[in-house]
C-alpha cells in the first residue's frame, strides 16, 4: 500500500479482501434477508419505469411473487402494471421486503424507507449481488462484474490512486471504492457535488476565451449550453457530437443564436463505421450490436475539421475508451483538455487514467463525482 493510501478507508479496506466472494459477503452483510425470504413472503417493487418491469420480469421468471408495485407519482397509484397493482408507499408496512428498482431516485426513497422505519429494503446494486447466480438477472452495466474486477484489479486501482493530483479526489476515489465494496449509498453522499455543474467544475477547471469545445455525447446541448456559460459566450467554436438526430435538433434548437457552433450527427468511436445504436430518445442512448438502429460513427482523429479542440468531453455511454483510442493523436500531439465520464463500467475508474497516460503523461488528473448514486463520476485530465 501506498503511504498516500494509509489514512483512506476505501483503499485499506480494499486491500483487505482474498476473494471477490469475500467483497459479495460484505455487501450482503448489510441486508436483513436472503432469496428464501423473498420467495416466501413475496417483494415489493419500488419503481414502475424501465428498471421496474425489468425486475418484474424477472422475478416473475424466477418465482418470487411481487406483491405489488410502488410509487410516490399519484398517477401511477390505483393503475396496474403487468395485472400487478400500484400503490402508494403509505401500503408498505415495516416488514415489507422492498426492491429499490430506480438508480436516480434511489438515495431518496432509501432515506424515505429507512425514515419509515422499513428494515428489508434492497437496492439494485445490492440485488445484483444477491441475485448474482441467476444468469437472466438484469444486472446494469455499472454493477456488471463490480467485484470481481476490485479484487482481481485490485493494484490498478492502488495505481491510479497515487497518480490523483489533489486531496480531494483522492477522497472522492477512496468513497467510490467504499461504495463499490460495501453497497453503503453514505459513501456517495459524502462526496456529491451539487454546487458546480459537471465538466465545467471551477473547483477543477479554468477555461480560457479561444477555446475549442468537441461536446461527444451532446445530448440537447446541455453540455454545450453550460461551456458557453463558463466562458461568457467567449469561445472559438463548439463541435457536437450526438448520433440522436432528435437530441441533436434539439441542441441545434437551443444553440441557434451562438455562431461557431457545428453539428455532427454522428457518434464517437475508434473508427469510422457504421454500427448499431439503442436509440432510447433520453441519456442512456448507447452503441449497442442489438441496437435497432444504425448510425454513422468518426474518431477525433479522423474527424475533419481545421480546428484544434483544447476541450475534450467524452460522455458516450460505455464507450469511452474506444473513444479515446480513437483521439490517441490529437492527444499526444496537443494536450487538450480532457473530461471522461467513468461509471459506465466499473473497470472505467481505473481504466480511464490509464489509458490516458498512456497516451500522454503531459497531464494532472483529478476525479469529482455529481451525483447521490452511482452516475456522475468524472475525471479531467488538465495538461500540466
Amino acid at each position: 500500500m501506498t503511504n498516500s493510501g494509509a489514512y483512506y478507508e476505501g483503499i485499506r479496506k480494499l486491500e483487505s479482501f482474498d476473494s471477490a466472494a469475500g467483497i459479495d459477503l460484505e455487501i450482503l452483510s448489510k441486508l436483513r434477508f436472503g432469496v428464501s425470504e423473498c420467495q416466501n413472503g413475496g417483494i415489493f417493487i419500488f419503481g414502475v419505469g424501465k428498471l421496474g418491469q425489468k425486475i418484474y420480469r424477472f422475478f416473475s421468471k424466477n418465482n418470487i411473487p411481487v406483491v405489488g408495485f410502488v410509487d410516490n407519482n399519484s398517477k401511477f397509484q390505483g393503475q396496474k402494471q403487468n395485472g400487478i397493482e400500484v400503490f402508494s408507499p403509505a401500503i408498505l408496512k415495516r416488514d415489507s421486503i422492498v426492491y429499490i428498482a430506480s438508480e436516480t431516485f434511489m438515495n431518496s426513497i432509501q432515506k424515505q424507507l429507512n425514515d419509515a422505519g422499513m428494515e428489508f429494503v434492497i437496492s439494485h446494486f445490492q440485488g445484483s449481488i444477491l441475485f448474482k447466480s441467476y444468469p437472466d438477472f438484469p444486472a446494469d452495466i455499472f454493477y456488471r462484474g463490480m467485484t470481481e474486477d476490485l479484487f482481481s484489479s485490485r493494484e490498478k486501482y492502488l495505481e491510479v490512486f497515487s497518480l490523483l493530483n489533489d486531496d480531494s479526489s483522492r477522497d472522492v476515489f477512496d468513497k467510490l471504492v467504499l461504495y463499490r465494496l460495501t453497497g453503503d449509498i453514505a459513501h456517495i453522499n459524502a462526496i456529491a457535488s451539487t454546487s458546480n455543474p459537471e465538466y465545467f467544475d471551477a473547483t477543477v477547471l479554468t477555461l480560457g476565451s479561444f477555446e475549442v469545445f468537441f461536446d461527444c455525447g451532446a445530448f440537447d446541448g446541455d453540455s454545450a449550453w453550460n461551456f458557453i456559460t463558463s466562458t461568457q459566450g467567449k469561445f472559438k467554436s463548439i463541435h457536437l457530437f450526438e448520433p440522436d438526430k432528435v437530441l441533436l435538433g434539439m441542441a441545434h434548437k437551443k444553440l441557434e443564436s451562438f455562431k461557431n457552433v457545428h453539428y455532427n450527427e454522428l457518434g464517437i468511436f475508434d473508427r469510422t463505421a457504421t454500427l448499431h445504436f439503442d436509440n432510447t430518445g433520453g441519456l442512456d442512448g448507447s452503441i449497442n450490436d442489438a441496437g435497432a438502429v444504425e448510425i454513422k460513427t468518426v474518431s477525433i482523429d479522423e474527424y475533419q475539421t481545421a480546428d484544434i479542440p483544447t476541450y475534450l468531453k467524452f460522455d458516450i455511454e460505455g464507450v469511452e475508451i474506444e473513444a479515446l483510442n480513437g483521439a490517441r493523436n490529437v492527444i499526444a500531439k496537443h494536450t487538450p483538455k480532457l473530461a471522461i465520464a467513468s461509471y459506465h463500467y466499473p473497470r472505467h475508474l481505473w481504466q480511464i487514467p490509464m489509458l490516458v497516460f498512456d497516451i500522454s503523461r503531459k497531464y494532472s488528473v483529478h476525479l469529482r463525482h455529481y451525483s447521490n448514486c452511482i452516475f456522475g463520476s468524472t475525471y479531467y485530465f488538465l495538461p500540466r
